[in-house]
């Protein structure tokens, strides 16, 4: 089984609009030392994949070599690559008690997986400091 999370960090990482998002991320998930279940990398490989085929090879290949780093923990670059590649799913903002809730932003859409997805990082969010 391939973890995604190398092939999705440097998707999200490579795309011209992602400084400007990653400077919008929450703190809470700047600081956050929960890890992230790999299942949720996993599943957003395989929506994208669904969803955009031209990526399939990319994201089922071993991860590159030339990974691009950033000064920020490896857990907060996968979250913050999952919500970029899904930002036109999923919405974050911060609750009352300072924790991230998430949901899905076009209601109508009816995708067992972008459900599956936004369940798992509800689950790793509630678990977060």
């Amino acid at each position: 089984m391939i973890n995604h999370q190398p092939q999705l960090q440097t998707l999200a990482t490579s795309d011209p609009d992602w400084p400007s998002f990653a400077t919008s991320l929450p703190q809470a998930l700047l600081s956050t030392e929960t890890p992230l279940p790999n299942q949720v990398a996993e599943d957003t490989a395989k929506l994208l994949c669904n969803q955009r085929p031209e990526l399939a090879a990319f994201l089922n290949s071993p991860p590159p070599a030339n990974k691009q780093t950033l000064n920020i923990i490896p857990i907060m670059l996968t979250a913050g690559a999952l919500l970029f590649l899904l930002r036109t799913h999923i919405s974050f903002q911060r609750t009352e008690d300072g924790k991230i809730s998430f949901s899905i932003v076009h209601p109508g859409m009816d995708n067992e997986l972008v459900t599956k997805i936004v369940e798992t990082l509800r689950d790793w969010a509630s678990k977060s400091k």
